[in-house]
């Protein structure tokens, strides 16, 4: 299953994350530097795909 990764911060807005270990890396280092955000995760579709 295809997801994206959105991580929200006030610092640095919103992000849109294709690959899960950026998205936890990238969350590591908010929580490392003390930034606050909110992540979800966007699961997709698999019709959503033109030509199937």
């Amino acid at each position: 299953m295809k997801a994206r990764f959105q991580i929200t911060s006030d610092k640095f807005g919103t992000f849109l994350l294709r690959r899960r270990r950026i998205a936890k890396a990238f969350r590591w280092w908010l929580r490392k530097n003390g930034f606050t955000y909110k992540s979800t995760f966007l699961p997709l579709d698999n019709f959503s795909k033109p030509g199937q």
